[in-house]
Formats: structure tokens, sequence, C-alpha cells
């Protein structure tokens, strides 16, 4: 890994070179030779730059909850510096947020991820999930809150017209909107319904 220059004679007993860093993490095994005999080698390890925001990932799972109030996501930052290096060690601040449902504090985990707990609220929609690191912006991401299942005491039946002429040939459209327990109106069928 890493680049070496040539050997530089200092005419003082010492040989210099110089090793560039590669922009991958790893380590870097220096060998060489003195006078035609093989010297005892050296290794350079190549560790993560510092964070950086632009190269992290804001990254939750599961990506849809159902929303009833209490189903849970783990939101996990992963810290990369400028050349997509994981960052092996914490430390740095990071903040979150949500616009729907609610959010525990973030937890650093020693390693480079920091995660906190999303917790669905009783409305359905899209809560975007947005942060930052060091002060600068994460890419924001989505988890889906979806309704649960069809409740009947929340669920609404409406005919329309509701008064029809008695005279056995006119008809009104009855239509049930399934809801589930928290009035989230369902977006798929497959409800028993008579």
């Amino acid at each position: 890994l890493g680049a070496l220059s040539s050997v530089t004679d200092k005419a003082d007993g010492t040989y210099t070179a110089t090793l560039t860093a590669d922009v991958s993490t790893g380590t870097a095994h220096l060998t060489g030779t003195l006078n035609g005999s093989a010297l005892t080698a050296t290794t350079v390890n190549f560790v993560p730059g510092p964070a950086n925001a632009a190269h992290s990932t804001l990254t939750t799972a599961p990506g849809s909850l159902s929303a009833n109030g209490t189903s849970t996501a783990v939101v996990t930052v992963r810290a990369m510096d400028l050349h997509d290096n994981a960052l092996t060690a914490g430390g740095a601040s990071v903040i979150l947020a949500t616009d729907l449902g609610s959010l525990s504090s973030v937890t650093d985990n020693g390693d480079g991820t920091y995660t906190a707990t999303l917790t669905s609220g009783t409305t359905a929609g899209t809560a975007q999930v947005t942060g930052t690191l060091n002060g600068s912006a994460l890419t924001a991401t989505t988890v889906s809150l979806v309704p649960g299942a069809a409740n009947a005491t929340q669920s609404t039946l409406v005919a329309t017209p509701n008064s029809l002429a008695a005279n056995g040939a006119v008809t009104a459209t009855v239509t049930l909107r399934a809801k589930d327990a928290n009035g989230n109106a369902l977006t798929t069928g497959g409800a028993a319904v008579l």
C-alpha cells in the first residue's frame, strides 16, 4: 500500500525514502536490503481520516413500520472518511431528528457507528430521518409508517345516496372505508367484508 520514493543517501550513514499514504486503509509492509542482505521489515498503518458527513451513511432497518405507536426501527449512522474508509472509533457528534414518530437519544457504539431507536407514531405516512455528523448534514433517509390491521370500530360504512325510492330498481353504492385502530385509512385490500 502507498507509494515509496527512491532512496536518498544522506552521506552520514542514513538513507531515507518518502512513503506516501494510500487512500485505502490497511498496513503497508516495508522491506529492503542493505548491500544485498535483507533488512528487518517494518510496517506503517494507514488509518481512516476524519469523519466526513457527505461520505457517511444514515440508514434505518426495517424501512417500514406499523403506525401503531409501538413499532420500532434502528437508525444507524456509519461514519466514513473522505475516501469512504469506515471509521473504527467513536467520538463524533451525531444529532438525529424525525418529522413523524419519535427518536431515542443517540448511542456512540465506539466503532464508528452511532444508533438510535425510531418509534412509530399513530399517524401513517413517511417519516423523514435527518441528522448531522460533527455539524454537517447527513443524507436523509425515510421510514414508511403504514396502517395496521383493519378495525371495525374505526372503519366507516356509507351509502350514496342514502335515500332511495322504494321501486325495486334504483340503487345506492355502499362503501366501507377500512381504517386501523388509530383511524388511519388502509391502502390495500384483503379484509373479509360481508
